[in-house]
């Protein structure tokens, strides 16, 4: 997700392009990530942006968070999604509080701190981690783990 067009009218072009590719993919039987765009760069002209409207980095950074939990509760919805894994803790918090996830039943630790769980108030199968937790390949290794678990290996 390109955070600078938050700030722009490019802003729902940008939403509305993000979740129809998703939508396709997920269609498309493919696996995908969305996340913020975090170059050094990208970031820099974010704050900057959100700077000249009189926004803190904290707004900021919690305008990206809604932006990512509003493209997630709409792909979710369209498309009946049933595996979620979610990366930041900001980002997680906003994103469960989006689609009514009020906790979660752990099933099995994947790697240290890092388990799966069955949601509750919303019928997912999750993994939230934190920024500090986690291997390289973390990520392959919870999508493979929440298929398996799910009994729809791809």
């Amino acid at each position: 997700m390109n955070t600078r067009a938050l700030f722009n009218q490019s802003n729902k072009q940008e939403m509305n392009a993000i979740i129809n590719q998703a939508q396709q993919l997920i269609s498309d039987g493919k696996d995908l990530l969305v996340l913020a765009d975090n170059r050094e760069e990208s970031v820099k002209e974010t704050k900057e942006a959100g700077s000249k409207l009189g926004m803190g980095e904290l707004a900021i950074s919690k305008l990206v968070s809604a932006t990512l939990a509003d493209i997630t509760k709409k792909v979710v919805d369209h498309t009946g999604l049933k595996r979620l894994i979610i990366a930041g803790a900001d980002t997680s918090g906003t994103i469960c509080r989006e689609l009514g996830i009020k906790g979660n039943y752990v099933l099995k630790e994947i790697e240290t701190g890092l388990p799966s769980g069955l949601a509750i108030g919303k019928e997912l199968l999750i993994v939230l981690k934190s920024g500090s937790f986690g291997g390289e390949e973390f990520l392959s290794k919870a999508i493979r783990h929440l298929k398996e678990i799910s009994n729809e290996e791809k």
